[in-house]
C-alpha cells in the first residue's frame, strides 16, 4: 500500500475501505455505482468502481463523501495519522534497507576475508615452490658438474685402458 517508498497511498487506503465496507453489505460493484448515480454522482460504472477499490482511479472529495455515507465509511479522517503512518512507513523502510544492506557488507567481508586467507595460502605455496626450484637449481648445477667431471674420469680411464692394452700388445709381441 504504497505508493512510493515510504508514502503510504491514501488512494488505495480508502479504496480497501470502500471494498470491505461494499462486500460487508453485500453490495455488488454495480449496485454501489448505481447508488452513486442516483445522487448525481459518476464515478464510471462497475468499472470505476473497481478502479476505486484498487486505487487506480483519483477519488474527488464528493465521491468521496457519498461513497462514506452509502456505505457508512467513517470519514473522521486524522491526516496527521497519514502523515505518521507515512514516516512511520519510510522510517521503516530504511531500516529494512539499512538490515538489508548491512547483511550484504557482512558476507562481503566474510567471502572478502576468505579469499585473502586463500591468496595468503597460494602466496606461501608459491614461496615455498620457488624455494624449491632454486634448490633444484643448485642441485641440477652440482649434479652437471658431477656428470662433467665423471665424464672426463671416464675418458681418462678409457684413455689409460687404452694406453695399457697397447703396451701389453707390445709386451707380448716383442
Amino acid at each position: 500500500m504504497t505508493g512510493s517508498v515510504g508514502h503510504v497511498d491514501p488512494e488505495q487506503l480508502f479504496g480497501v475501505g470502500v471494498r470491505n465496507a461494499r462486500q460487508s453489505r453485500g453490495w455488488s460493484q454495480e449496485a454501489l455505482a448505481a447508488e452513486l448515480a442516483k445522487v448525481g454522482i459518476n464515478v464510471g460504472g462497475q468499472s470505476g468502481v473497481a478502479r476505486i477499490e484498487r486505487g487506480e482511479r483519483p477519488t474527488r472529495l464528493n465521491e468521496v463523501v457519498a461513497i462514506a455515507d452509502f456505505l457508512d465509511i467513517d470519514l473522521n479522517l486524522d491526516l496527521g495519522a497519514y502523515g505518521q503512518a507515512a514516516r512511520r512507513s519510510e522510517g521503516e523502510e530504511l531500516q529494512a534497507a539499512l538490515r538489508d544492506v548491512t547483511e550484504q557488507l557482512t558476507r562481503v567481508e566474510k567471502e572478502l576475508d576468505l579469499r585473502r586467507a586463500h591468496v595468503q595460502a597460494a602466496k606461501a605455496t608459491l614461496d615455498e615452490a620457488e624455494r624449491e626450484m632454486t634448490e633444484l637449481a643448485l642441485r641440477r648445477r652440482e649434479l652437471q658438474r658431477a656428470h662433467a667431471h665423471l665424464s672426463a674420469s671416464l675418458a681418462a680411464a678409457a684413455d689409460a685402458r687404452m694406453r695399457a692394452e697397447m703396451l701389453l700388445k707390445e709386451i707380448d709381441g716383442e
